[in-house]
């Protein structure tokens, strides 16, 4: 179990440390990005409840079933 654990916990130690050194230099850049991220998700998650409001979801709904292939449908229907 020791031998697991170290070979679990080792890569994801090295990628831990090799992950902090590139955000660090990073940091601005990816702090944009991510403030442009929420706001991209924000807009789109007010055109779904604008569409949920005014019932657009249906159509929009039924067309994306009509046009998924018959194992996408099924499989997501499954349970």
């Amino acid at each position: 179990m020791a031998a697991f654990a170290l070979g679990a916990a080792l890569p994801l130690i090295v990628f831990g440390h090799l992950f902090r050194h590139f955000t660090a230099r990073r940091r601005g850049a990816l702090l944009a990005l991510g403030h442009r991220g929420k706001m991209a998700l924000g807009v789109f998650a007010g055109l779904i409840g604008l569409a949920i409001l005014t019932g657009l979801d249906k159509p929009l709904e039924a067309f994306l079933v009509a046009a998924s292939p018959e194992w996408l449908t099924r499989l997501s229907t499954l349970y």
